[in-house]
C-alpha cells in the first residue's frame, strides 16, 4: 500500500520535530561551543521541537494536530503549576518532579555567571564584582542582597583586614539564598565577637579556596574554617591528577560562553518545563548517575578524602594555625557525615595536629534546607554557626 502525500508530510514534519528533540537530549554539547548556538538549543529547538512532533504524532494517528499542542500546554501548564504549589509548600505538590535537585539547577540563576554580580578573574576563574551593591534573585527563594568589598568577596573591607576567623567554601559559605547577615560566617562574628571574613565563593574546591586564603591569612588569624562539599571531588582531582599544580588556569572567553549559558538557562522559554521534566526521566530511564558523577559515592570516599586531605596539607605551607574542616552539600547522597569521618580517621592516623573535623549536619533536619535547591535556608545557616560558635568557645 502506498504512503498518500498527506501521511508522508506528516511523518516529515513528526520526524525533523523528533530529531530537533533529539539533538538536544542526547547531542547538547553540539550547542555550548558558541553563543548564538546556546540560545538556538532552547529558543528554536525546544519549541519548534516539541511542536512539531506533538502537532504531526497526532495527526499520523488521525487526530487533529491541534490537539496534540493542547495536550502539550496543558502539561507545560500544569508542571509550572506543580513547581508553585512545591516552592510555597516546600514539598511535592502535585506531579512527581524527578530528581528535583538536578532538575532545579539545569534551570537556575547562578550566581558566579550572573554577569550583574560576578566577573571573570584569570587565577580564580572569577571573583564577585568588587565593592558591588545588588541582588541575587531565584525563583525558590527571590531576592537576596549582595554586598561585596573592593576584594571581590561578600563581606566588607574591614574584614579584609587581619581577620580572625577565615570562612572558606563554595556557595554554602558564601550564603547561596539568604541575606548578608544571615550567613553562617556573619552569625559567628556576632557570636565570638571576633572578625570574621567571608571566603566562600560559589562552586570554588579546595584548590582555589587554599589560593584564597594564601592572600588574606595573616598572623591575625586564629581559625581557618573549610566547608566542604561533595562536588568539590571534580575540581580538587583535576588540578592534583590533571595539572600536577595549584595555580588553575582559565580563559576569558570560555567563562563568557558560560555567561551566555546561564543567561539562556535561568530564563523561561516555551516549553522548557516539559523539556527539562523529560530529561530527568531519560535520566532515571537510562539510570545515568549524574549525582555519583558529580559528588562521588560511598564506593569512592577513600580516594575524595585522600584527594582533599592532599590539598589541606599545602595549606600548611603559609599557615600553621586552628584548622576546622565542616561538610556541607546539596547532594541527594547526604555522604557530608562519612565524608567527616574518614578525614577523621585519617587525621588520627597521621598524627595531624590542630585540624578539626566538627558535623554539622546531625543537627539540620529537611525543613533547615530549601525544597528545590537544597542549600541552607537562615535556619540552617544558625545552626551551623551554632556548632562553630561551641567548639571555637571550647577552645
Amino acid at each position: 500500500m502506498k504512503l498518500t502525500y498527506n501521511f508522508q508530510k506528516d511523518l516529515i514534519g513528526f520526524l525533523v520535530g523528533f530529531l530537533m528533540l533529539s539533538l538536544l537530549y542526547f547531542r547538547i554539547g553540539w550547542f555550548f561551543r558558541y553563543n548564538y548556538a546556546v540560545a538556538l538549543s532552547f529558543y528554536v529547538f525546544v519549541f519548534f521541537g516539541f511542536l512539531l512532533t506533538t502537532f504531526f504524532s497526532f495527526r499520523l494517528i488521525r487526530l487533529p494536530g491541534f490537539w496534540g499542542i493542547s495536550l502539550l500546554i496543558l502539561f507545560e501548564v500544569s508542571i509550572h503549576f506543580s513547581v508553585v504549589l512545591s516552592i510555597k509548600n516546600q514539598k511535592r505538590s502535585l506531579l512527581p518532579i524527578p530528581e528535583k535537585a538536578v532538575f532545579y539547577a539545569s534551570m537556575a540563576n547562578i550566581v558566579q555567571y550572573d554577569s550583574a554580580l560576578s566577573e571573570f578573574n584569570d587565577r580564580y576563574g572569577y571573583l564577585y564584582k568588587s565593592s558591588t551593591n545588588s541582588v541575587f534573585n531565584q525563583w525558590e527563594f527571590g531576592d537576596t542582597n549582595i554586598h561585596s568589598n573592593s576584594a571581590g568577596l561578600r563581606d566588607d573591607d574591614e574584614s579584609s583586614q587581619h581577620p580572625e576567623i577565615i570562612c572558606l567554601g563554595d556557595s554554602f559559605t558564601t550564603g547561596w539564598g539568604v541575606d548578608q547577615q544571615e550567613t553562617f560566617a556573619q552569625i559567628l562574628e556576632r557570636e565570638t565577637s571576633m572578625k570574621v571574613l567571608n571566603a566562600g565563593i560559589s562552586s570554588f574546591g579546595t584548590v582555589r579556596e587554599t589560593l584564597l586564603l594564601e592572600k588574606f591569612v595573616s598572623d591575625s588569624c586564629k581559625w581557618v574554617v573549610i566547608q566542604y562539599c561533595m562536588n568539590d571531588f571534580q575540581e580538587n582531582t583535576a588540578w592534583l591528577t590533571g595539572y600536577k599544580t595549584y595555580e588553575p588556569r582559565f580563559h576569558k572567553e570560555g567563562y563568557k560562553l558560560r555567561v551566555t549559558q546561564n543567561q539562556v538557562f535561568s530564563s523561561y522559554s516555551p516549553f522548557r518545563y516539559t523539556y527539562e521534566y523529560l530529561k530527568q526521566l531519560l535520566i532515571l530511564a537510562f539510570k545515568l548517575k549524574t549525582d555519583e558523577r558529580v559528588f562521588g559515592n560511598d564506593q569512592n570516599m577513600e580516594e575524595q578524602v585522600s584527594t582533599f586531605y592532599t590539598h589541606l596539607q599545602s595549606i600548611r605551607k603559609f599557615y600553621n594555625g586552628n584548622i576546622i574542616v565542616i561538610s556541607q552539600s546539596n547532594s541527594s547522597t547526604r555522604l557530608d557525615p562519612l565524608f567527616i569521618n574518614t578525614c577523621r580517621e585519617l587525621s588520627e592516623k597521621d598524627n595531624a595536629e590542630k585540624v578539626y573535623f566538627v558535623d554539622t549536619n546531625s543537627m539540620l533536619r529537611s525543613d533547615d534546607n530549601y525544597y528545590f535547591d537544597e542549600h541552607l535556608k537562615p535556619s540552617g545557616h544558625r545552626k551551623v554557626a551554632d556548632v562553630l560558635t561551641d567548639f571555637i568557645r571550647s577552645y
